[in-house]
């Protein structure tokens, strides 16, 4: 992986979902997933 990568986004087109990968300060990423017609991230 690139060691500079901070945030990854994932938009599916099939379906009403996002997926939103952040780094953390000891290297583990948090995922937050938001899906249905929910309005904003």
């Amino acid at each position: 992986m690139i060691p500079s990568l901070r945030d990854y986004l994932l938009v599916h087109q099939d379906r009403h979902r996002v997926e939103h990968l952040s780094k953390l300060g000891d290297g583990s990423w948090n995922l937050r997933i938001r899906a249905g017609n929910e309005g904003s991230m």
